[in-house]
């Protein structure tokens, strides 16, 4: 049996593109404590505005805009 922590589980199956960005995010770490926090703290965008978090863009189809943050964020913490 595979258990997912809940917050990457939607009406009761993981979240399209969660798989990729974890793959992409363990470039840059091994840690799945620094994943999960990335996906769930939100940002604030460039007009200063709290920004939904990763999983909330995933939630709502963003996986491209995702997955381009996730890269930026492998590459900085691997540096």
């Amino acid at each position: 049996m595979r258990l997912y922590p809940a917050f990457q589980i939607a009406e009761g199956r993981v979240i399209d593109g969660v798989g990729d960005v974890l793959r992409v995010l363990s470039t840059g770490t091994s840690s799945a404590w620094t994943w999960a926090q990335w996906l769930n703290t939100p940002v604030d965008d460039e007009t200063g505005e709290e920004a939904p978090s990763s999983i909330e863009q995933l939630r709502t189809g963003q996986i491209e805009d995702v997955l381009r943050d996730a890269r930026h964020a492998a590459a900085a913490w691997s540096s």
